[in-house]
């Protein structure tokens, strides 16, 4: 957990898994093209330094793909909320996007109904079946950007 630290965007931090982090502020200043994180700045990090323990990763154009969930009692929670420019109505979302940079990560609240790369690749959604954290019909529903227990 990351103690007594200002959050500041663009300020990179090392986490517990000996990777950066940025917070980017504009996924938590109302941004209305951005969705925004609900989840504090130490829970962002717990999601993120967990996600990639857990090896939730995918890889795509040479970038790398860190897919989170807030997990409370190991039940998939709400960590943020949509874009208000989303087409759909703003709703609560139950997965995190961390896009490695250069040297550092990033993340924000995954939106994959609104957003076709925001959802996660078939083998992490297939793990979070394993585990648990969602139902089989639902892979194909996150899949064809339809809502279910990822979403509200």
């Amino acid at each position: 957990m990351v103690k007594n630290m200002l959050y500041q965007s663009g300020m990179a931090i090392n986490t517990r898994i000996g990777q950066s982090y940025i917070w980017n502020m504009q996924h938590r200043n109302g941004n209305p093209n951005k969705s925004q994180w609900i989840i504090n700045h130490n829970q962002e990090i717990h999601v993120f330094e967990y996600s990639y323990g857990a090896n939730w990763i995918s890889r795509k154009q040479n970038k790398k793909f860190s897919w989170g969930l807030n997990l409370i009692n190991e039940v998939p929670s709400v960590l943020g909320e949509t874009a208000k420019n989303c087409e759909l109505p703003l709703q609560f979302v139950r997965i995190a996007k961390f896009v490695e940079g250069t040297q550092t990560w990033h993340g924000y609240p995954a939106n994959y109904r609104c957003n076709s790369q925001d959802r996660p690749d078939p083998k992490i959604l297939e793990n979070w079946y394993t585990r648990g954290y969602i139902r089989k019909d639902e892979i194909k529903k996150v899949r064809n950007m339809k809502p279910c227990s990822l979403s509200s």
